[in-house]
């Protein structure tokens, strides 16, 4: 089982420029299991460390705290929405996982981390925020900016 309350304090820690060395992983959602072990293969690679995956699949309707207290388990979906969330990466971490990350051979998800505020939300509310998110950071892109 991951310790949940590790990763949130060393989030927390991070945020005050506080570095500890621990596991680090992520949670994933809407790959087959290939993909998904191609994908912690490619970031172990990538990091030059090993990490942990926590499936989200068939979870929806539970909060990120139940997911990641239940752990790791075999059962990986593959669904049209994707999603990566970081556990307990830093800063350097995070930028190597998103430079290395194994496109275009794997579908790129949205990508998240872990918040002292989402870890309380059913996966399927964070996942409808993410896309939100999402797609006003695509709409700002691309429409032009006026002079002020």
């Amino acid at each position: 089982m991951i310790n949940r309350h590790f990763i949130c304090s060393r989030i927390l820690r991070e945020k005050e420029e506080v570095r500890t060395k621990g596991p680090i992983g992520i949670l994933i959602y809407g790959y087959n299991r290939e993909n998904a072990l191609q994908i912690e293969k490619t970031l172990d690679r990538v990091l030059n460390d090993s990490i942990f995956v926590i499936s989200a699949s068939g979870k929806s309707n539970r909060t990120i705290a139940d997911i990641l207290d239940s752990g790791p388990d075999d059962f990986y979906e593959d669904r049209t929405d994707k999603m990566i969330m970081f556990l307990a990466f830093n800063k350097e971490q995070i930028d190597a996982a998103l430079n290395g990350f194994p496109s275009p051979e794997i579908e790129r998800p949205i990508f998240c981390g872990l918040t002292a505020q989402n870890i309380q939300w059913p996966l399927n509310r964070l996942f409808e925020h993410l896309k939100d998110e999402h797609r006003q950071w695509t709409r700002d892109k691309l429409s032009p900016k006026e002079d002020p």
